[in-house]
């Protein structure tokens, strides 16, 4: 009898332990133009969306949600061979909007060498925001 106790005690106990373990953890509000932190398994694959991110050695793992979000994002873990899907409400957000009216012609339209300098600006920004690396600051 002592046997059964102890077996069923240890069998409560990995159960909980691992429940816990497969757990993701989500830190941050789901609204529009929020960023959310997770922290899951360390050998998790985590993808939001249809994108595949980044999980750092301790688990942590970090995603945006767009400014103008209609829909509930959907988080995918896989582990193991298991797929675990989370839905999440992304809630609406409203945004305090400023309008500046009787600007110059050239203030709002900028000349062909300053679009020129933009673009260029924006490439380079998506070649940073590219960069994939082990780093665990996001």
């Amino acid at each position: 009898m002592d046997c059964k106790i102890i077996f069923r005690l240890f069998f409560i106990i990995v159960l909980f332990t691992s429940t816990q373990l497969n757990a993701i953890e989500f830190k941050g509000k789901f609204l529009q133009g929020h960023y959310i932190v997770g922290i899951t398994d360390p050998a998790a694959k985590i993808i939001v969306g249809k994108k595949e991110v980044r999980v750092s050695k301790d688990g942590y793992f970090v995603f945006g949600i767009d400014r103008d979000r209609k829909f509930d994002i959907s988080i995918t873990k896989i582990i193991n061979g298991k797929k675990e899907i989370i839905s999440k409400k992304v809630l609406k957000r409203k945004y305090n909007i400023q309008r500046i009216d009787g600007l110059d012609e050239k203030k709002v339209t900028p000349p062909e060498s300053v679009y020129k300098r933009i673009k260029e600006e924006n490439n380079r920004i998506g070649k940073a925001r590219a960069i994939n690396s082990d780093l665990s600051f996001f």
